[in-house]
């Protein structure tokens, strides 16, 4: 399999915005994206693990709040959200979804500085979500624990076992979270104009 062929059923591409910059982030999911009505407006969705429709704008928008309000990621705002199906590993591009409002405030970050979440999936295949102009720039890495049952807020719980059916890119669900890594990206911060020592 080529190193980057996309195996999952669809994925959105998100464009977001820091106080600093624009980055992008791939979300893969576990079924293939439709079009669906709700209501008056026309969305675009996968189907949840409790098997029924759950709009791809509405996860993306629990995804950032959780992650500005409990995990203190500066997401200003969310810009764009292309969403793609893969069927037999050929993208085709379904449509762009609706950009949702955040809840929570930004507070406090680090130019450059990022902190990843890394899951896994049963056989050991790992995805990875990472917030850039994290609040912590200090290189750690910080074993993930077991996500509660009951929902605290985290982009963890949601990921583990909210109901949106996130994968890995080959497909496979995520179940465990395996860890939290901080640090600072030297490269992004070039990028932004910083001079720092070689």
């Amino acid at each position: 399999m080529p190193i980057n062929e996309i195996l999952a059923p669809s994925y959105a591409r998100v464009k977001w915005s820091s106080p600093v910059a624009s980055h992008n982030s791939i979300l893969y999911f576990g079924s293939s994206a439709s079009e669906i009505v709700l209501g008056s407006v026309t969305e675009f969705a996968v189907v949840g693990r409790d098997g029924a429709s759950a709009s791809i704008s509405a996860i993306i928008g629990t995804l950032y709040s959780r992650a500005r309000q409990a995990n203190q990621t500066p997401v200003v705002s969310i810009d764009e959200i292309l969403v793609f199906n893969s069927a037999a590993g050929v993208n085709t591009f379904v449509g762009t979804a609706e950009n949702p409002t955040l809840s929570g405030t930004v507070g406090s970050y680090i130019a450059s500085a990022y902190g990843m979440f890394v899951f896994a999936s049963a056989n050991r295949q790992k995805t990875r979500f990472t917030a850039f102009e994290y609040p912590d720039a200090k290189p750690q890495r910080t074993a993930g624990i077991v996500v509660p049952l009951v929902d605290d807020g985290t982009v963890q719980w949601y990921f583990i076992r909210g109901n949106a059916p996130f994968t890995t890119q080959d497909g496979f669900p995520v179940v465990a979270f395996k860890s939290f890594n901080t640090g600072y990206n030297r490269k992004l911060a070039r990028s932004y104009g910083r001079v720092i020592a070689p």
